[in-house]
């Protein structure tokens, strides 16, 4: 029995060093400060902290780690001592904070922009951190309502994020069930709890990306158990905390269309789509038309970190195409065509939608780190090497910071592109290579 022990405690010596490792480099990050003007001391802190991520998840992948209470544990352990940081590398929480002030003031978001006059009396000590104070929010009706709930119990960072955090531990309770009806081992969750990525971005900075992602893993579960009327409202509050969950309504079509539910509950499912967008539209009515001109904005003009769509606009420029359209529309053809051969070639949903996500990230024109957070869930799935280094490496993204913070130009440089870039697309030749020679 001795023996037996002593044999477990060695095992468990390097997944030690592995949690010490990845701790010791959030207490590093958090020693920093202020992440935006030490760009390159960040980057060594989130280098070791995603080494010590891939040593922790090949240890699982091999079968050799600690039990999923443990893994959780520490997990929530990593969030604490984000959730003491400054966030930094980010202001967009200040507007969440902005438009739940706004709203316990008796005024429609999306009426007015931060800086007009209408909202000149309700100005707070936040109103100068607000990022794009001319242009109206962006952000849908649930993400809104989660805003205004903040606000309610307190106009803070630390509330702020700590209730994100509270919505991740439900995320992380779906990505256990989804892994549970799959008959996969539940410490695989690690490789969402103890990515960097999710760490520093959702305990770090605080993104309400973390609401939608949440949403969309319960519209993938109820999926996954045939609840269709679940999936519905699922599908429908995923849209209307961060849009993006909208591109899985040709999946979740297709899927209840295959399993012929019948007409009746083929349109229920339909009413409460509908229903359910209209309920929490609502109280936002008001302001009309301008619910979607923070968005339009940002949809029409914004680009950032987007290797294709930039390629793209650099190829129409040199042939004398001045539009900004012509590169948008190119990328949302590629986009749609890939969407439509996933549904056709695939039958797994929940490949189906990885694959859809992942062409969403390679052809979008604005691309921050903490937009990875959408496709992390499906790593505990399919633990692929190259979206798993595309994850990690994003974090360089934030060179643009640099200069910004310094002389106010946002200016990126190529460099940054390439070497995020170079290595997803050729370990996913080598991934899919390999896969057909098996």
């Amino acid at each position: 029995m001795q023996v037996v022990s002593v044999l477990q405690a060695l095992k468990m010596i390097y997944p030690t060093i592995y949690v010490v490792m990845l701790e010791g480099a959030l207490i590093y990050l958090l020693s920093i400060g202020d992440l935006s003007f030490k760009i390159n001391e960040f980057w060594i802190g989130v280098f070791f902290a995603s080494f010590a991520y891939a040593l922790s998840a090949r240890a699982v992948l091999q079968g050799n780690f600690f039990s999923t209470k443990t893994i959780l544990s520490i997990a929530i352990v990593f969030r604490i001592t984000m959730w003491l940081s400054y966030p930094s590398l980010s202001d967009d929480i200040y507007r969440y904070i902005w438009d739940g002030h706004v709203q316990l003031s008796g005024i429609n978001p999306y009426m007015f922009p931060p800086n007009s006059n209408e909202l000149l009396h309700i100005r707070n000590h936040v109103f100068p951190l607000v990022n794009h104070p001319e242009i109206t929010t962006i952000y849908p009706p649930v993400s809104q309502i989660f805003f205004m709930f903040c606000a309610l119990i307190g106009e803070n960072v630390g509330i702020l994020k700590a209730l994100l955090l509270v919505i991740e531990g439900v995320l992380c309770f779906f990505i256990l069930k989804l892994l549970t009806e799959r008959n996969i081992d539940s410490r695989r969750i690690i490789l969402y709890a103890w990515h960097p990525l999710t760490i520093v971005e959702v305990a770090g900075n605080g993104h309400i990306d973390v609401l939608g992602v949440c949403l969309m893993i319960g519209l993938l579960l109820s999926l996954e158990k045939k609840r269709f009327y679940v999936s519905s409202i699922m599908l429908a509050l995923g849209f209307l905390s961060k849009i993006i969950p909208i591109l899985l309504l040709p999946l979740t079509a297709v899927k209840v269309i295959r399993e012929k539910p019948g007409r009746y509950k083929t349109s229920v499912f339909l009413i409460l789509f509908f229903l359910t967008i209209a309920l929490f539209s609502i109280p936002y009515a008001s302001a009309g038309l301008k619910i979607f001109s923070g968005l339009l904005i940002y949809a029409k003009a914004w680009h950032f970190n987007d290797l294709i769509h930039g390629l793209i606009s650099t190829t129409l420029k040199n042939l004398q195409i001045q539009s900004n359209e012509y590169p948008r529309l190119i990328c949302m053809s590629l986009f749609f065509s890939t969407l439509f051969y996933k549904l056709y070639k695939e039958s797994d949903p929940l490949r189906i939608a990885f694959s859809i996500l992942c062409a969403f990230l390679i052809f979008t024109p604005t691309l921050h780190p903490w937009y990875l957070l959408w496709i992390i869930p499906f790593f505990c799935v399919f633990p692929t090497i190259s979206w798993i280094t595309f994850s990690c490496v994003i974090f360089l993204a934030y060179n643009v910071l640099t200069n910004y913070k310094i002389s106010g130009i946002w200016n990126e440089e190529s460099w940054v592109l390439w070497c995020e870039y170079t290595p997803l697309f050729l370990i996913l030749l080598w991934e899919n290579h390999s896969k057909s020679r098996s």
